[in-house]
Parts: structure tokens; sequence; C-alpha cells
């Protein structure tokens, strides 16, 4: 998995800050198939952008993303999964404010972060 998608999702992984943010979560597309529950392992299509102008990295189905979906949805994209089914499509929307001046440093003007996710498959 490429440097730049591994280092955004760390980020994004990390627990919110104290003030109240907003996270969005759209289902683009419902799923037919296995829900993803928290403490499964989701196979992911995935596609982050910063702002809408810029795509930082994607993840294909050639070379998916695999991850534990999350126990803790507070500051964690990988909460937000849980409830997809697969072959479900869900855009998650993260706040520039989730992540503080220092970490997002790597960006000249840092501004939301959207996660495109496809769910391909679920393993318990």
């Amino acid at each position: 998995m490429p440097l730049v998608l591994v280092a955004l999702l760390s980020i994004l992984s990390q627990e919110a800050p104290p003030q109240v943010v907003k996270v969005t979560v759209r289902d683009e597309v419902v799923g037919t198939g296995e829900v993803a529950e928290r403490g499964t392992v989701a196979t992911c299509e995935l596609a982050v952008w910063v702002d809408d102008r810029l795509k930082v990295d994607t993840a294909t189905r050639r070379m998916p993303y695999r991850f534990k979906v999350s126990t803790e949805e507070r500051g964690n994209w990988r909460g937000r999964v849980a409830g997809l089914r697969v072959g479900g499509v869900r855009t998650i929307t993260v706040p520039k404010e989730l992540f503080g001046e220092e970490k997002i440093s790597v960006f000249q003007e840092p501004g939301a972060v959207r996660i495109r996710v496809e769910l391909l498959a679920v393993t318990k």
C-alpha cells in the first residue's frame, strides 16, 4: 500500500479531539451481501481525497485495503464502515478540524478529507 495512503489513514484512525466535530456518512449504494460488523475484517476498494480536489491515493480490487472494523466511532473512520453491506458504497467526510494543525502538515492547505469505501468482502 502506498505510503501516503498509509500515513493519511493512520492520522484518520486517531481519536478525535474533545471539541464536537461532525463526520458525515452517506451511503451511495446499498449493498446486498454480508454486513460489516465491529470486530470483523473488511476488504475494501478505497479512494481518499483532500478538499475534493486532490486524490491522495486508492486501494483497488487488485490490491484492496483490509482492516478490522473498529469498535470506536469517535474520531475513527473504520467505525463508520460498520453496518455497510458487501457491494455497498459509503462516503465518509472528515472535516479538517479533526486533524489539528500538526497532524496534517504534509498538505499545504489542509481541508476536509473524503473517503469513498466500496465493501468487497467481510470475514470474521
